[in-house]
Parts: C-alpha cells; structure tokens; sequence
C-alpha cells in the first residue's frame, strides 16, 4: 500500500462497495435486494446471506493478500504507482462506488428514469444482521491471510479453485480444436476445390 498509494485507496473503496459495507454504494443495492428475498422467499434469503459473507470474506482477503502481505514475486517487490493515466480512472470510479446508492444520487439521475419506483425501507434487525454479515466476514479473511507465508484454507477443493481453470483450459481446448478442423475443411474442400480449381 506504500508503494501505490491511489490504487491501495481505490480499490478500498471499490472493496467496500462491493461488499456492501454501510455507507457505500453496495450496501443499498445488497439491502434492497436481500430486503425483498426476506420478504418473498427465505430460502433465497439464505443463500443471499451466505454469499453475502463469502463476498466479504473474499475481497478483503485479495485485499489483505495484495497489500498487507509481503512480496511473494520480484514483479511485486519492484511495483510501483501507476501514471495518472491509470490513476485517474481508478480516481473516478471510487466516487460513484461510494455515493451512488445515497437518496440524492438517485433522484438527480435515475428518478427521472424510473419513475414508478417506490423506496423500500429495511427493519432494524435486517439493517444490524447485513452489517454484520460484513463485520464477519471482513473480520475473518483479515485475521486468517494477515502476515501468513501460506493460505492457511488451502485444502483440497478450494486450493485447485473448485477445478474452474482446469474446465477453462478444457472447454478452450475442445473449441479451439473444433473452429481449426472447420476452418481447414473449408479452406481445402470449399474455398481451393470450388472457387479455385472451379
């Protein structure tokens, strides 16, 4: 965080947001949302409410891991701040990730575009059990990732990333192999042994 002070602090703010903090843009989104699962459908409501933990929990530990923790590559022990070029954009984006959920923000520009929308106030105990949902799960990545060498969740599933990137490679494996064969069948049997030997 002492070398790239801008990016430290924006991408705190985005962090913040995305967690949906109090006071940030996310938190207005989340209660909304959350608010009407509560209302309509519990089992949704639990879920949301898992997952709610588990973005907290993860984003402050790529954050913890990213700036708190020591350098574990040379490409990150010679890091620096960026130009203003990138910067500046970062500098941007943190402003509406902060204040784009609050009353006046909607009414100056999504009011006029929405304008059957009727505002939905949260109870209090909905209000204490999203903040510390965020509270938990902030609190639990910054005790188990601060100043450790090792993942200390590294366990089977969740260290090979639940097999994601393996799918990945596969699935652009096969469609790659797939769009060369097509492309080759067309090349020799429709473009040279139509068009050009006619």
């Amino acid at each position: 965080k002492k070398k790239m002070p801008v990016t430290f602090f924006t991408f705190l703010v985005g962090m913040l947001a995305l967690s949906g903090a109090p006071f940030f843009s996310g938190s207005f989104s989340k209660d909304l949302i959350m608010g009407l699962a509560y209302e309509k459908n519990h089992f949704l409501f639990l879920i949301l409410t898992f997952s709610s933990f588990l973005t907290a929990f993860y984003i402050t530990r790529t954050g913890v891991i990213a700036f708190l923790g020591e350098p574990k590559t040379e490409a990150a022990s010679t890091a620096h701040e960026s130009s203003w070029i990138m910067t500046l954009p970062l500098i941007l984006l943190s402003v509406p990730a902060f204040c784009a959920g609050y009353p006046f923000i909607f009414k100056l520009f999504l009011a006029p575009l929405s304008p059957d929308f009727v505002e939905h106030h949260l109870s209090e105990k909905l209000e204490y059990l999203f903040t510390g949902l965020f509270i938990f799960g902030a609190l639990s990545a910054l005790l188990l990732y601060r100043n450790r060498k090792e993942d200390p969740l590294k366990l089977g599933l969740i260290a090979s990333g639940f097999y994601l990137e393996a799918l990945s490679l596969f699935l652009v494996k096969i469609t790659q192999g797939t769009l060369s064969l097509l492309s080759q069948f067309f090349e020799r049997w429709i473009f040279q042994g139509i068009f050009l030997q006619g």
